[in-house]
């Protein structure tokens, strides 16, 4: 029927109208719904895969993946993804799924509190993490702008990649039987020799201009995931994650 707090993404709502609507995030249900969690900010790329293989490291409890998205094209912004591949993601690792449509109306911090509380009338969450690796003003925009209204429903920020290794974070994520494709290009000389769809490789990485970072960590290019076909907890083969409960 199109109401705006539709569980199911508007699945069965014909496109035309779907588009027109302004929808509520929305719980996609792939893995256990059982017990705490923590939430993990989830774009499709080697950044938020490495920080799930950290958590994974962690054993702490279980994670659900949010993910927010253009809510008028289904594509995961700057990843140049669809939430459809999201999905299969989600799917083949066997974890929820937290969908946030985003709109130009919309505010992203009110929009990623609603998904958040919203989760949390279903089951107790206690962290947000980010797979932020070592820009020090993204993580200072996260904890002075989301941290305020996570302290308000009792989480805290969580931060498993930070100042990790590359050479560690590297062997992590060829270590953990995924593999990844470049989604978008967006600096003007790496176009030049190479192209979306090229796979993320050691090889690939050793072509790379000096200058360039070797994550994209300044928005050089972005990546998407294939994971392994296996739940997420059997990711990764020993501990990198430090912080406790």
């Amino acid at each position: 029927c199109g109401c705006r707090h539709c569980p199911y993404g508007h699945a069965e709502v014909p496109e035309e109208q779907r588009l027109a609507l302004k929808q509520d995030p929305w719980l996609e249900i792939y893995g256990t719904t059982e017990g705490p969690c923590d939430v993990l900010s989830w774009s499709g790329g080697k950044d938020s895969f490495l920080a799930l293989v950290a958590l994974a490291k962690a054993g702490i409890r279980d994670v659900v993946l949010l993910t927010t998205f253009d809510g008028r094209s289904g594509q995961v912004a700057h990843q140049e993804v669809h939430i459809d591949e999201i999905r299969a993601q989600a799917d083949a690792l066997s974890v929820n799924l937290l969908l946030t449509p985003l709109y130009p109306e919309t505010d992203y911090l009110t929009r990623v509190t609603t998904a958040i509380t919203l989760l949390s009338t279903k089951r107790p969450i206690c962290r947000v993490a980010f797979g932020d690796l070592h820009l020090e003003h993204v993580r200072a925009w996260r904890t002075d702008h989301l941290g305020p209204p996570l302290e308000a429903l009792d989480l805290e920020l969580h931060f498993p990649l930070w100042r990790v290794p590359y050479a560690e974070l590297e062997r992590s994520f060829f270590a953990s039987g995924a593999t990844a494709t470049l989604s978008a290009v967006s600096d003007d000389e790496l176009a030049g020799q190479c192209a979306v769809g090229d796979r993320f490789t050691p090889e690939w990485l050793n072509t790379l201009p000096a200058r360039v970072d070797r994550f994209g960590e300044n928005g050089e290019f972005h990546t998407l995931v294939h994971p392994p076909t296996r739940p997420w907890r059997e990711l990764g083969d020993g501990p990198v994650d430090s912080a406790q409960p």
